[in-house]
This record gives C-alpha cells, structure tokens and sequence, in this order.
C-alpha cells in the first residue's frame, strides 16, 4: 500500500516537494522536475540541499514564506510570467503548509501547479482575432477594452472614426482623452459606479466629429477574473443616430399633425385617420360631434361601412385615385341621430409618401348647399359665396385695412358697406383687449392661418368673444390680404383648450402603448411602463424588449417579433409571461400592429396586463372541473326506490 501511495504522489500532476524542520529537502516528485526542464527552475540534486539557501524560480525569492511556514503559517503565492522553453509565459501558484506530529512542526510540503499560459510567442501576441472582429462587429459598432483603471487593452470597430478624431493609436492610453469634457465626466462616472457595484451599465451620449454629429449607447461590462476581482472593462458602442433621428421626425410629424388639428377645430372641420385597411386609428371631437359617434365606436373599424357609406371595393379605387391625385374629395349624404339629412364634404389625403396613412377632413356643408340652391349660386363667383354665406367672413390687407365684409358681417356687427371701409380691424376689437395685448396684421404669419380668440365690438357697443382665423392670400400678383373667418363663441360655452393630436391620446391611453423597432423600444407612454414597473415612458427608451419578458418566454417573444419585421404570418394579439422592473412576473397580453417609414419597419404594441383575467379563468375551469365530478358521480349519491 505504501508503495502505491509514493508511486500515485509521484505522478500526480503536480510538483511535490517536502522538507525537514531544519530545511533539508528530503523528497522531490517526478511533475516537479518536468516542470524544472519545462519552465527553466533548480531541480538537479535539490534532495540533501537546504531549501532556505538556494532559488527554486529564476529570480523571485520565497525566503520569507518558508521561514513563516516554519513557524507555522502556510501560504500560497503567485509567481507571475514564469518563460517556457517554446516562449510562452505561465502562471504558477506554490502553495506551502507545514508538517507537524503530535502538535511539533517536523519539516514542510510545497505544492507547484501551472495555472495558465498567458502569452504566446512575440509574433502571436499580435491580434489574429479578424474572425472575432467581424462576429462583434454585426453586433456592435465599437468595442473598446481596458483595464479597471480605463486604460485601453484592445479597441476595434467600424465607428470607430465617428466617436474620436485622433489619429494616434489609442490602445495604451486613457478612454477619458478619447472625448471631449462633458463626456468624459459621464464615463469616469460610470466607470466608478460599475467598479462600486459590479454591475453592467447602459448609457447615451452625443460627440460631433468633421461638424456632424452622432449619437452613441454604450454597454458598459465588468468582467471579473478567476478570484472575482475585476480584470477588465468592455464597452461595447452601437451608432444610434439613425434611431434618434427617426424619432425626432416622428416627433415633429406629430407636432405637424397637432398643428393642423388646431386649425380644423377652430373651422368646425371634423378629422379622422385610417390605416392603409381603410380602419379608423383617431377620431378627434368635431367628428364625434359631425357623425354623432364616439371613438368607441369606431376605432379600429372599416370607416366605409361605420359611417354607412361605401364598401371596400369602392375604398380601393379611392386609393387608386389618390396615387394620381393628392387630394381626393366627396360628397356625402348622411342620416344623424335625428334623421335629419346632413351633407359633408369629405377630402382625403395620404399623410406621407409612404401611403400607409390617410388623413380626411369633413366639413359639413348642409347650410352652404342649402344656401347655394336658395340662392341659385350655381356659376356665380367665389365672391357671391363668402357674400351669401351665414359665417362672418372678411378681408384686410397687411396693414390691418378691412377691405371686404359679406353680409352676415355687416348685420351682425351693425355697419353698412360705406362706415366699415373706413375702418381698421383693430377698430372692430374692444378697447380693453390692448391694455394687455398686442394686435398687428402685419406681423401675422405670411404663410400660415394665424387664429386668435378676439372680443369684437358691434356698432352699437356690445361685444361678443369669438374666434378669428386670419388665412393669408395672394390674388392676381404679390398683394397680400388675409381672409377672415369669425366664429362667434357662445357665452355659457366654455371654449376648450386646444389638444396635442397624438401626443395627447398617446399620454392619456390607458392602454400601454409602444413603438419598437430592431428588438428596441422606440418610445411608450407611461401606462406602458407603468404595467412593467417603470416611473415613466421615457425610461423604457432604447430599452431590449426582451428586458420586459420572462426567461421562459425569451424564446418565444423573440420568435414573434422576428417573424413580425419579416413579414411573416402570425396572429396580432399575443400573450406572455412579462417581467416587471423589480423581477416579480405577470400575464400580460401584446395587441399588435406595424408601419413603415424611411424603408424602416416599427412594431406598434398595445399591451393589457391580464394576470387577473387569468387567474378568474383558472377558478372558472376550476370549478367547471369540480362540478362536472359532482354530475358525472351523481348517481352515488342517489338511492332509487322500486
């Protein structure tokens, strides 16, 4: 048994020796003298020499630790960069414990193990990682390594050029000097705060490189050697500009939308929205108040058969019409809740070039028809119609002159053709509106209606609030006049507040909503983040939506989003395990849509949490269950006389 015990220590991987209390090396295994020709260290005759009077390791010294470990205390240290016969350097790590017998130190043991190889030949040092670029490459734009203390191991990418404008090689120095000061803060800072928690980080930032400017996300990795320090820093860097600009053009699309809401509101003009379905996606108030049907009513539906009007065969040869022409206009005849019959005028118009949206504004002209066959205005002027009109309609030039007013103006504010030529707008206007205001035509938008909420004065005294929509004009040369539609506003009318067109229904949805686009969150509302955990919409931006799912459902989620961007079957309403921010779970259902802008596909999600829907489903079945038991076992219960 002895015998077999030397010959195991002897070829066990790794090197053995053992010593007396007095230094003496008494044993020496086989692995320690391979490492001795492998790894260049005294071997030759070590047994009867004294291991506190020579050098095991070229040039490193551990005096010290023996004469500890004689007293005792056993050690293990690191001999770092140990050169191989092949040119390779190695780690070791000798370990070392005393001997003792009944409680008496009698000599010692050290343990010789090699780690790792950590460097290769000279010529290998050099980066042959042109596979490994490439495959980071597709993932990300730049990829920078350094050590904890921000001092660059390893740096590649594609973008490189777009996040600094130095020409020097950047690997050895300091990520801080790649970028200008108010970056350079943000970094150091994440830098300390990932090196605080050991925790990934993720940020944005904005550099202006050859007067452009780009927008970058970076992820910032620790990465923890085998002891669990940290080794390195990787920042990983994906060129978002793109992204952000295509949500700055959303923004300002909306922006443009809401602007002509507010001009359709103050004509009475109705505004709706249709997909490229012909189904109605916004029903603003004037249209609720025009077909006397809520948005309930209608969102979501085939507008042609909602409003009774046409069906889809006719939709599509409206679409066909539109390609040809921008604007494509009807007349509609419809029955209200009151049977009366009602005419309005429809126009329709692709939002964009895209042609996935098509905007139409309704006007009802029941009171203008009616007016031009009481009138026989068939083939009069263009001035015989704002004369004859019931609204109050004039002209002023750009310096404020009035120099037109139809009939319904003269009689509602008093005047006759003769007394309001001689008069100045601003004549029409009470008093008291210029102690704290201003009112000058001429600084009037020259290209848009200007719409102001005026107190206009009557030529007996009294005054009335109405609503003035100054539309400026060019006729027969470069003279310039505004055309002024006045709507007076009730007294016990409240006038409200003009709405954001889509931001306002966006925010207010009590439905989560977002827009995603390549795997990340583009914008949502704060009912999204909300069901999720968040503090608000904002905070979800340039989010991983695969943040928000469950890992038993990743596989899942991700597979239907690939499909939806490639324009594969599968069904609009989905349901998963979601994962809110604080990593409790819940059911949540996505209801889903897309559209495409500037070649680029965006996935529209409206999402309910459900975890109450199901768990009432569940007592359902469950009850289901226990009186199916109850009926299929009735006749155990039951005792039949004869």
């Amino acid at each position: 048994m002895q015998e077999k015990t030397i010959k195991i220590i002897e070829q066990v991987p790794v090197g053995i020796i053992t010593f007396s209390a007095d230094g003496e090396i008494d044993f020496v295994n086989q692995n320690f003298r391979k490492f001795g020709i492998l790894y260049h260290f005294e071997t030759s005759n070590l047994p009867g020499n004294n291991i506190l009077q020579i050098n095991l390791f070229p040039n490193i010294s551990i005096k010290v630790e023996l004469h500890q470990l004689l007293k005792g205390l056993p050690f293990e240290r690191e001999i770092k960069q140990i050169t191989t016969n092949d040119g390779s350097q190695i780690d070791l790590i000798v370990k070392g414990s005393p001997i003792f017998e009944q409680d008496k130190i009698i000599g010692g043991i050290l343990l010789i193990e090699d780690i790792k190889i950590l460097m290769k030949t000279k010529e290998e040092l050099e980066l042959k990682t042109e596979y490994f670029e490439k495959a980071i490459h597709h993932v990300n734009d730049v990829m920078i390594v350094t050590n904890p203390k921000g001092i660059i191991q390893f740096a590649s990418g594609t973008a490189l050029k777009k996040i600094t404008s130095t020409d020097k090689e950047i690997v050895g120095g300091s990520i801080l000097d790649m970028f200008d000061e108010e970056v350079k803060s943000l970094i150091s800072d994440k830098i300390e705060n990932v090196k605080l928690k050991i925790e990934a980080s993720r940020f944005g930032f904005n550099v202006e490189q050859a007067n452009e400017r780009y927008s970058f996300e970076c992820k910032l990795e620790p990465i923890l050697n085998k002891r669990g320090t940290l080794q390195f820093l990787f920042f990983f860097f994906n060129n978002i500009t793109v992204d952000v600009s295509e949500k700055k053009r959303l923004v300002e699309k909306v922006d443009e939308l809401s602007y002509y809401k507010s001009i359709t509101n103050n004509l009475n003009n109705a505004l709706f929205v249709l997909d490229k379905e012909g189904k109605i996606i916004f029903w603003d108030e004037q249209s609720e108040m025009l077909f006397g049907l809520s948005g309930e009513d209608v969102l979501g539906k085939f507008f042609g058969s909602t409003l009774e009007l046409f069906d889809k065969r006719f939709f599509e040869n409206i679409k066909k019409d539109l390609e040809k022409e921008k604007i494509w206009k009807v007349n509609l005849n419809i029955f209200g809740k009151e049977h009366k019959k009602e005419i309005f005028e429809a126009k329709l118009s692709y939002l964009d070039d895209y042609q996935n949206t098509i905007v139409v504004l309704c006007s009802n002209i029941t009171r203008k028809v009616k007016d031009e066959e009481k009138l026989k205005l068939t083939g009069e002027s263009y001035k015989n119609l704002l004369e004859n009109t019931s609204e109050l309609i004039c002209k002023v030039d750009s310096k404020g002159n009035i120099i037109f007013t139809n009939k319904t103006f003269l009689e509602v504010l008093g005047y006759n053709k003769d007394e309001i030529k001689q008069k100045k707008f601003n004549h029409i206007i009470q008093p008291q509106y210029f102690e704290n205001s201003i009112f000058k035509v001429d600084t009037f938008d020259k290209t848009k209606p200007t719409i102001i909420e005026l107190p206009l004065l009557t030529n007996e005294g009294s005054s009335f609030l109405a609503t003035v929509t100054f539309i400026p004009k060019r006729e027969g040369g470069n003279a310039l006049h505004y055309l002024c539609y006045i709507a007076e506003i009730p007294a016990a009318e409240k006038v409200d507040e003009i709405e954001l067109l889509f931001p306002a229904l966006f925010k207010a949805s009590q439905d989560g909503i977002a827009v995603e686009t390549d795997g990340r969150i583009v914008v949502a509302n704060d009912s999204f983040a909300q069901i999720f955990g968040y503090d608000g919409g904002k905070k979800l931006a340039g989010k991983d939506l695969l943040d928000l799912v469950s890992n038993d459902d990743i596989l899942k989620v991700a597979e239907y989003f690939r499909l939806k961007e490639h324009g594969k079957n599968a069904p609009d309403r989905f349901e998963f395990l979601g994962k809110k921010r604080d990593n409790t779970y819940f059911y949540t259902e996505f209801s889903i849509s897309s559209f495409e802008t500037d070649d680029k596909k965006y996935i529209v999600m409206v999402t309910r949490d459900i975890t109450e829907r199901k768990r009432a489903q569940k007592v359902i079945r469950e009850s289901e269950e226990k009186y199916r038991n109850i009926t299929e076992n009735i006749d155990d219960f039951l005792y039949t006389f004869e």
